[in-house]
């Protein structure tokens, strides 16, 4: 099992257990606020968990969605990092908190050490996020973490009986190894384990 530790948050692989405690932060409105209607339905839950599971068995691994947990093992979120070409050194990165944990900067913990691991035990050259771009707090985070604005897409997500535009953010590995101290959390992750 993979498992990053960070200084308040421990990052793991999903398990079948995981299933009651992640379905319920799905279910919180403004948790939904930018999900599709098929995103947000009470199958997807299950559908999501079995595939994060089944990802981490796969070889060689390229999608990286581990359960957000803190020190004493409450699930509040998922984050991950996942490997969109192998030959470019490209991945994508995404977050998703439950509700109650919004505001204290766990988001920018967990992000934090994703982006870490991606670019440090998975070799990537570039890391990007694409959200809504109504999503102010996403884009927010991006930029905390050092990511670039690179554009938005217009009207290409229809959900909701509407149409969004989303942003694409991006860094580039020099730009995160060069970044200041300042900008980078301490401590953040202490290690990756598997067992």
């Amino acid at each position: 099992m993979l498992t990053i530790k960070t200084d308040r948050l421990v990052l793991r692989d999903f398990q079948a257990s995981d299933l009651s405690d992640y379905g319920r932060l799905w279910a919180g409105v403004r948790f939904q606020r930018f999900c599709s209607e098929r995103e947000s339905a009470p199958d997807k839950v299950d559908e999501l968990v079995k595939m994060f599971i089944a990802q981490a068995l796969e070889q060689p691994r390229t999608q990286y969605q581990l359960a957000i947990t803190t020190q004493a093992g409450c699930l509040i979120g998922s984050c991950g990092v996942r490997i969109t070409s192998l030959e470019d050194q490209q991945g994508s990165v995404g977050i998703e908190l439950g509700e109650a944990y919004w505001g204290n900067d766990h988001a920018l913990e967990a992000a934090h050490a994703m982006l870490e691991f991606g670019f440090s035990n998975l070799g990537l050259h570039r890391i990007f996020a694409e959200t809504i771009s109504k999503n102010h707090a996403a884009i927010a985070l991006a930029r905390k973490l050092g990511m670039r604005e690179e554009g938005e897409l217009r009207e290409n997500r229809w959900f909701k009986a509407q149409w969004w535009n989303t942003t694409l953010c991006s860094i580039l590995k020099p730009e995160w190894e060069e970044a200041p101290s300042s900008n980078r959390l301490e401590g953040t992750p202490r290690r990756t384990r598997r067992h």
